[in-house]
């Protein structure tokens, strides 16, 4: 489900933003915020430890549910002694056993003494199945240099109608060329659900036996039209370099099937095929993306 809405909730534990006036969401309005979330397709929360009491406010908000997907983060500084407490209780405070993300909230903490060790602490959590995903969040692009991307899988970072800053200096493009992702085609009989843990356990099983990797040419999106039409060339590239790697965090793909007076037709596979909001995918993420990139597309729809 990509390009996805996260909500954020600073203000959720904390007076937060230059701007507000109205000091800390009351947890009544909270849980109206989060239902209303719910029915538009957003159930993915970004909070923090730093984020005041926003996590005990969210515990206590989705505590019934199993459907949100919560990404925290480490406070700035925070001494060693303490990493493996301070994530512990916020898994308690957000009443769940694991995080869909678990991020720095101060990149800086990488470059210190401790850096390596952090980060080998944090990839632990992933390996004991207590987070999806390890990153960290920064606001000036600057911030990511000498650090190890390879090792991380979510990078947070600010961007907004305002404050384009890093989308106008490549940065955004740079992080999107780092995706690597594999696309696996099932049949309707199995679960992605089911399935995904067997494929991570045998590419596992296939690197620990230290087997290099099966490389082949990279796959483009595979078309039955003339490569040489300029604006299926364009579609093409976002689909390929802004659109599939996205949906593939998600089990997914997409393919571009044909392009006609301004209609773009796709397939959708992987867990995308199967999902009650791809309609919501592709007509708040896709078509929006592509009409920002290609001026000739008015529509996608999917086949």
């Amino acid at each position: 489900m990509i390009p996805e809405l996260c909500l954020g909730t600073a203000q959720f534990g904390l007076p937060y933003g230059v701007t507000n006036l109205n000091g800390q969401v009351p947890e009544s309005e909270v849980r109206s915020i989060l239902t209303l979330a719910a029915q538009a397709g957003i159930t993915r929360l970004d909070t923090a430890q730093a984020y005041g009491t926003a996590e005990e406010v969210v515990g206590r908000c989705i505590r019934s549910s199993s459907n949100y997907r919560l990404i925290s983060k480490l406070s700035a500084h925070t001494s060693q002694e303490t990493w493996e407490v301070d994530f512990q209780a916020s898994l308690k405070r957000l009443s769940v056993d694991r995080l869909d993300g678990f991020l720095l909230h101060s990149s800086s903490d990488l470059r210190g003494s401790s850096g390596e060790k952090l980060l080998n602490w944090l990839e632990g959590l992933r390996g004991r199945g207590l987070v999806d995903r390890i990153g960290i969040s920064i606001y000036e692009s600057k911030e990511l240099e000498g650090l190890p991307l390879d090792r991380l899988q979510m990078i947070q970072l600010p961007l907004s109608i305002y404050d384009q800053r890093l989308l106008n200096d490549g940065t955004v493009d740079f992080l999107y060329s780092l995706e690597k992702f594999l696309s696996v085609k099932k049949t309707k009989e199995v679960s992605w659900n089911e399935l995904k843990p067997m494929v991570i356990s045998h590419l596992n099983d296939y690197f620990e036996k230290n087997n290099e990797p099966i490389l082949k040419n990279k796959q483009k999106t595979a078309i039955n039209v003339d490569n040489n039409d300029e604006t299926i060339n364009k579609i093409i590239e976002v689909l390929d370099t802004k659109i599939r790697p996205a949906v593939a965090r998600d089990g997914g793909d997409i393919k571009f099937k044909s392009f006609e007076d301004g209609v773009v037709k796709v397939e959708l596979q992987g867990s995308c095929s199967g999902c009650p909001s791809s309609l919501m995918t592709l007509k708040q993420g896709v078509q929006n993306l592509l009409k920002h990139y290609v001026k000739e597309v008015n529509s996608v729809e999917a086949i």
